[in-house]
């Protein structure tokens, strides 16, 4: 495995860190006020992103160091992607993503919708990362077992 790809995953997990933890609740202007973009039950709980970025760090680190996926982080990157999804289900569905404002204020259609299709995004590419790393981690086990 390139180096490289575990070091631009370790820039974008520092990166992604960094803009959740630190980074202002975004807002969209409306007239003459701006409206934040997501409620305050996730802006407030955003350091649970900020857990998941440093594992997906500690993953790349890993990855770094050992040269290839090995199958404890293959399953960890399986868990984390998990926690992802269901945080992001939770917000979604649950306590609120985005502000209650907003539909009122932006014309954003069937808000049940985009719930819906952020959900298959975010489940979408968290599988994909997934089944890539387990794929990973059979392929160099099995280069090792046939050397």
């Amino acid at each position: 495995m390139p180096r490289s790809e575990s070091i631009v995953g370790l820039v974008f997990a520092s990166l992604a860190g960094m803009l959740v933890a630190f980074g202002p609740n975004p807002s969209i202007p409306v007239g003459d006020e701006r409206v934040p973009l997501f409620t305050e039950a996730a802006y407030d709980g955003r350091w649970m992103l900020v857990v998941l970025t440093l594992a997906w760090a500690g993953v790349e680190v890993l990855k770094l160091y050992r040269g290839y996926w090995s199958w404890p982080a293959a399953w960890f990157n399986v868990a984390q992607n998990a926690a992802l999804v269901a945080l992001v289900a939770w917000w979604v569905y649950v306590d609120g993503l985005i502000s209650e404002r907003l539909p009122e204020t932006v014309p954003v259609g069937d808000v049940p919708l985009w719930r819906t299709i952020l959900i298959v995004v975010v489940v979408t590419i968290a599988t994909w990362d997934s089944a890539e790393s387990v794929w990973k981690a059979r392929a160099h086990e099995q280069a090792v077992a046939g050397s």
